[in-house]
């Protein structure tokens, strides 16, 4: 039950930033797992902030790479 437990929190936050317009720019993974990099420009400041999580489990990993592919659809660009 543990691992189903950290694939919700991981989905909350994955879940939460995109609520917030940011986007996935980029993906990095490797054997402690993936790390997602978010990305939304602030208007008015001309400035981008920039956000990255760590995802740890299994399920996680299909979740981020499915909401890349929706945004992929959209024709916003992943590194």
């Amino acid at each position: 039950m543990h691992e189903y437990e950290s694939f919700l929190h991981e989905k909350e936050q994955i879940d939460q930033l995109l609520a917030k317009n940011y986007e996935i720019t980029g993906v990095t993974e490797n054997l402690s797992g993936a790390f997602i990099d978010f990305k939304r420009e602030v208007q008015g400041e001309g400035d981008n902030q920039v956000r990255t999580l760590h995802i740890l489990t299994p399920n996680g990993r299909m979740y981020f790479s499915n909401k890349i592919l929706l945004q992929q659809k959209k024709g916003l660009k992943v590194n």
